[in-house]
């Protein structure tokens, strides 16, 4: 099944029966112009980064082509119109000077305008793991959402909502070079291993500064994690291989099952046996990794 196809599906789920209208698709006797002036923007929108270069793009073209999908609106008693979907196409378009935009106009809730707002821009893949975390955040506080619903709505791995909701547990300037692409999520995540705020702000700065891959930060943060009398890990000169002291079909097992499970994974191997050690952060975390594993607790 397509991305596309499954957050269609999920919004039918999030949406109350009879708003399911409000989806993008529309006819053209739906759709009509209204003052730029008169559109206000959607308190509940997740999207609180925009790239300036991006946003001239679009200015471009919609100076060139007009506004080609109109903006999903919802009225408010004053005449003015509260912005549901399309905050891009909003803010390019006052760049591009426009005086009036297409609109299609729907009558639905704020559970429903925020819901909308997130798929929206999940759908166009351009919303940084910071404000999509920050949005399933709110649907869990404000509405109650669980992570396996919101999964569904979005069309994303319960796993993947999750780890990107773990990411909030960072300190703000932490999350601040995530949302402005100086770190990766796969960054942020190993951070998350490191249980003092200063150490993940400090480790944070030396990634940037540094340059640092996810692999990596992970054999810091693990190293940290270590007894003093274990044996030393391979220095951050030594690039991105394996250490030498770890079997290398050892090491590419514990990085299949990290990507799998979602977490830190630590693999202990001998020819006669040896152990697996999962790490997990929050009982719903374990109640994902069992879900994973298909383990039934009774």
């Amino acid at each position: 099944m397509s991305a596309r196809r499954a957050l269609g599906r999920g919004l039918d789920a999030l949406i109350p029966t009879g708003a399911t209208e409000v989806a993008l698709e529309h006819s053209g006797e739906m759709v009509r112009l209204v003052p730029i002036e008169k559109i206000v923007p959607n308190p509940r929108q997740p999207r609180k980064t925009i790239q300036d270069e991006t946003l001239n793009e679009l200015a471009d073209s919609i100076r060139e082509r007009g506004v080609l999908e109109p903006l999903l609106v919802r009225a408010n008693l004053d005449g003015s119109y509260e912005l549901i979907a399309g905050e891009r196409r909003l803010r390019a378009a006052q760049r591009a000077g426009l005086f009036e935009v297409p609109v299609l106009q729907k009558e639905i809730g704020d559970q429903a305008s925020l819901e909308i707002a997130l798929i929206e821009n999940i759908q166009r893949e351009d919303l940084n793991a910071v404000d999509e975390a920050r949005a399933y955040q709110r649907l869990v506080d404000e509405f109650g959402r669980t992570h396996a619903e919101i999964s569904v709505a979005v069309g994303k791995n319960r796993t993947t909502v999750t780890n990107l909701l773990r990411l909030l547990q960072l300190p703000e300037s932490v999350l601040n070079l995530v949302a402005s692409s100086q770190l990766t999520s796969g960054h942020a995540r190993a951070l998350l291993k490191v249980d003092s705020p200063e150490k993940q702000i400090f480790l944070a700065e030396t990634i940037v500064r540094e340059g640092w891959s996810v692999r990596e930060v992970e054999r810091a943060t693990s190293a940290e994690e270590e007894p003093t009398d274990a044996p030393p890990r391979e220095s951050r000169n030594a690039g991105s291989q394996s250490s030498p002291s770890r079997d290398p079909q050892v090491v590419r097992v514990e990085d299949a099952l990290r990507t799998a499970l979602g977490t830190e994974v630590r693999l202990s191997h001998t020819p006669k046996g040896g152990k697996i050690e999962i790490r997990y952060f929050s009982t719903e975390e374990l109640e994902r990794i069992l879900e994973l594993l298909r383990i039934e607790v009774h």
